[in-house]
């Protein structure tokens, strides 16, 4: 379980390993139950982490998808864009692309982890409609997946887009060399004085 810190798990907590025994399940090969009705299963979708699982809960007239990582929120979706951060961007794009496929097989509303419109969505019941956008030519060649829209807007706003990881990384950056400027600044001080209390820098 990727950055699940063992000793924040409740005392009760004792995972089991998910086996792919579901068999077909929309545009994946496999599935893994998790309830014995099998209306509650995992499904593949690796690319923000190795081994990603979302979740599908089937209901009476409607699919629920948590998608966990997978997608950030919809508007991603809509645009095959990944997140800002992922370990395989084309599995990360295969994966978006068989959440869509799902959805277009019967109501379903779609649940991002990070959709701030997802609870809305889920008391609401609001199915997901694949809104149709360009075809996106993948270039994989370089560590961020930068994305060519052979036509349609590209949302140059969204930090997701290269110029805003470079904007989010310079930051970072900066952030990081002030840090270790006043930490070495206050390690100097500390030296230049045998008495915490006569020295000038604590003043």
């Amino acid at each position: 379980m990727e950055g699940a810190v063992p000793n924040q798990w409740p005392a009760s907590f004792k995972p089991s390993i998910l086996q792919p025994t579901g068999g077909l399940n929309g545009p994946w090969n496999q599935s893994y139950p998790i309830t014995e009705d099998g209306k509650v299963v995992a499904v593949d979708t690796p690319g923000h982490v190795p081994g990603h699982l979302s979740v599908i809960v089937r209901a009476d007239d409607v699919s629920y998808l948590l998608l966990g990582d997978a997608t950030y929120d919809q508007d991603l979706l809509d645009q095959e864009l990944t997140d800002g951060v992922n370990s395989n961007p084309a599995l990360a794009v295969d994966s978006l692309r068989k959440i869509k496929e799902f959805s277009r097989s019967g109501n379903v509303v779609l649940l991002p982890a990070h959709d701030p419109q997802a609870a809305h969505r889920l008391t609401e019941e609001v199915i997901y409609c694949c809104r149709p956008y360009a075809e996106v030519e993948l270039d994989f060649q370089s560590d961020i997946y930068r994305p060519n829209m052979i036509e349609g807007p590209l949302n140059q706003g969204s930090l997701y887009t290269t110029p805003g990881l470079l904007l989010v990384l310079f930051g970072t950056v900066v952030f990081f060399m002030a840090e270790i400027e006043t930490r070495a600044l206050v390690t100097s001080c500390l030296r230049s004085s045998a008495s915490p209390i006569s020295n000038p820098c604590l003043l």
